[in-house]
């Protein structure tokens, strides 16, 4: 287990009972050396309403900005499904999501790129069930884990599309920052998957495979939002 924990830097300021955010610590494992802690601070209070104290929530395993899971929950999850689907034999889908318009080096966003990137994860989260995991990478790129889906897989592949669809209309509708509106396009690559002989690795190769020929698509198409699912005859170039 870490031993002493020291405070790095801290974010925000605490103002009565108001959410104190983005607080950093550094920790210290067994061989001495360092590794970072996130946590949120969220307020406490009496029956009365008084405030009584905080309360930190470790985000080792989720995005500090978008509150979603991180890559390494995700990973966690798509382990955990692979187990599950190859003991109930339904399938299930791995969808990768780039949209277009919120990378870091839009400079035009300015300081609403956090607003945009909490809005898409919104939007997202309402798209999928509460079986299903939402996951935001980086920058522009979003991932969802379907579960629980047909055990057929022609049928399958029609839940998860839907699903698809549904967040390509969602999360291409335009976005209210400030004073104006943003538009933003997206791309979708999905890979199925349910006889457990796949590799969390593998699929994560294969969805973004998928993603890479949606984006082919999208420009021979003149811009429009593509949905791509994964086939065996795909290689990226």
């Amino acid at each position: 287990m870490s031993g002493a924990i020291h405070f790095g830097r801290l974010e925000g300021k605490i103002l009565g009972s108001s959410l104190v955010e983005n607080v950093e610590l550094q920790n210290y494992a067994k061989d001495s050396s360092e590794y970072r802690i996130d946590l949120e601070i969220q307020p406490m209070h009496t029956t009365n309403g008084e405030l009584a104290g905080f309360m930190a929530i470790q985000l080792a395993y989720f995005d500090p900005l978008t509150k979603l899971a991180n890559r390494r929950l995700l990973m966690g999850c798509l382990q955990r499904a692979l187990v599950s689907s190859a003991r109930s034999k339904k399938q299930g889908a791995l969808i990768f999501i780039a949209v277009d318009g919120v990378k870091p080096r839009n400079n035009s966003l300015g300081h609403d790129m956090g607003n945009l990137l909490r809005q898409v994860a919104q939007r997202l989260s309402n798209c999928v069930r509460g079986c299903d995991t939402v996951a935001h990478l980086e920058g522009d790129e979003f991932v969802v884990l379907l579960e629980d889906l047909n055990e057929n897989l022609q049928q399958a592949t029609a839940q998860a599309e839907i699903i698809g669809n549904k967040i390509l209309a969602e999360i291409s509708r335009p976005y209210q920052l400030a004073s104006h509106q943003h538009s933003c396009s997206v791309n979708i690559g999905v890979t199925m998957f349910e006889d457990g002989k796949h590799k969390s690795d593998e699929l994560m190769g294969q969805a973004d495979i998928a993603l890479y020929q949606a984006k082919q698509s999208k420009e021979k198409q003149n811009g429009h939002n593509n949905i791509v699912f994964f086939g065996s005859g795909m290689q990226k170039n």
